[in-house]
């Protein structure tokens, strides 16, 4: 008799343990369905808050919409910099993944780079002078590019002289042949007042950068270079960004 009742008492016990796993099972597939809706919801609100700010920042600033480069270039070079426009402070207060959306939603993706931007760019520069130019001198890009980054800090809300003095420039890099024209450049403006002098440098060096053949790719960033539309290259500021796109494009992207 006990032994039946043993017997019985394992049976029950055993029916009971498996009724139990049966439900912890179908449990775990009810929770695990209702976390996948959950975190299905919570991707299609956060999907729908980034296309949100997306058209809020493209509708903002469609008539300037053609310098997003140059606001990634102020993300890369100082995402904390009191920049004087205000396209570059709102993109900077935007966060990676919104930034990228609306990079995409005009068809850029420009990878970014992590580490020290500004020095990175600085030794793209100066490899490629070296490397093409018999330059006597480093006075562009000497005290890691001191009137390259004045340009920015010190004058950057300042106007440049990009359209008065870029055909001067344009004619040196482009149609002279001599290898020390670059030196030609750097005498005819190294006695400029500090103001001047930095918006020269900057913009010498946009057109070394610019005029480079180093990257076979080159001429499928060229379209992102502004300006192509109804936005303009107002301020030193934007120049010196201007100079950091050029750079990371064609002597940067391989």
């Amino acid at each position: 008799m006990e032994n039946i009742i043993s017997l019985i008492t394992a049976i029950i016990s055993l029916v009971v343990t498996i009724f139990i796993g049966i439900y912890q099972i179908k449990q775990s597939e009810r929770m695990a369905k209702f976390e996948k809706r959950q975190d299905e919801r919570d991707e299609k609100r956060f999907k729908e808050e980034v296309d949100s700010k997306v058209v809020k920042f493209v509708t903002k600033y469609h008539k300037e919409i053609g310098l997003l480069p140059l606001c990634l270039m102020a993300t890369l070079y100082d995402r904390y910099r009191p920049y004087n426009r205000e396209m570059y402070l709102e993109f900077n207060a935007l966060s990676d993944t919104v930034q990228d959306a609306i990079l995409e939603s005009q068809g850029l993706k420009i990878p970014r780079f992590k580490e020290n931007f500004y020095g990175h760019c600085l030794k793209l520069l100066n490899d490629y002078l070296n490397k093409n130019f018999k330059s006597d001198i480093n006075f562009g890009l000497y005290d890691r590019g001191k009137y390259l980054y004045y340009a920015i800090d010190d004058y950057g809300k300042k106007k440049t002289e990009y359209e008065r003095i870029s055909d001067r420039i344009t004619d040196v890099i482009v149609y002279d042949s001599d290898e020390k024209r670059i030196d030609r450049l750097f005498y005819e403006v190294r006695d400029l007042p500090c103001e001047k002098l930095c918006d020269a440098m900057v913009i010498i060096m946009y057109w070394v950068a610019y005029n480079s053949d180093d990257n076979s790719e080159s001429e499928n960033y060229k379209s992102w270079i502004p300006p192509y539309g109804e936005e303009r290259i107002d301020t030193m500021e934007d120049m010196f960004l201007m100079l950091l796109l050029v750079t990371y494009l064609k002597l940067g992207l391989k």
